[in-house]
């Protein structure tokens, strides 16, 4: 097995696979309910783009919204911090992700937090998953007019993180564009 993911992986997580070496993982289309210390959520994986799927959840969540930025490995100082806009209307959330999905969808260096006015979060995580708090049941009859089934997502083992450096360049131009509220925090991993 080979020291880390190939040099322009595209993916956030790769498996290993005896006969070709790291490939995407690759999730099917599942939502599955859970409660966590007393919070429910949705933990949703998607066949297709989570970006996508995630700017369509937000039909769920009003405005203006909180966005979080967590980058739990970086590149310069070693130290999580989360980058934080608020009073985003959708326009402008939606825009943050259309003009850095290369960077959100292939590294996974990082979450994404959102949070609602209204009350809710949607989270993108390392491994391409999307946590639904609030809006659970509306939520639900929307992924299964998509076609999604209520399951468990699964991680290969093993697997890897992509941290693509060649994003670096992007990530930075990225926390340079907006008015980011940096906050050192522990323990994101």
């Amino acid at each position: 097995m080979g020291q880390g993911l190939p040099q322009g992986f595209k993916s956030k997580l790769g498996a290993w696979d005896p006969s070709t070496g790291w490939v995407p993982v690759l999730h099917q289309n599942l939502y599955h309910a859970q409660n966590i210390s007393g919070v429910n959520r949705l933990l949703i994986s998607t066949s297709g783009d989570p970006l996508t799927l995630l700017k369509q959840l937000l039909d769920f969540y009003g405005e203006p919204y909180r966005f979080s930025y967590f980058l739990i490995n970086a590149t310069e100082s070693g130290t999580p911090t989360r980058y934080e806009l608020s009073s985003l209307n959708r326009e402008s959330l939606v825009e943050i992700l259309d003009s850095y999905a290369t960077l959100l969808r292939s590294d996974a260096r990082h979450h994404l937090w959102i949070h609602a006015s209204g009350g809710g979060t949607l989270i993108y995580d390392e491994h391409d998953w999307i946590y639904a708090y609030g809006s659970q049941s509306e939520i639900v009859e929307h992924l299964q007019s998509l076609g999604f089934a209520d399951g468990i997502p699964e991680i290969p083992f093993p697997h890897l993180h992509n941290e693509d450096r060649s994003l670096d360049a992007e990530q930075e131009k990225m926390l340079k564009a907006y008015d980011w509220k940096p906050l050192t925090v522990a323990n994101l991993s």
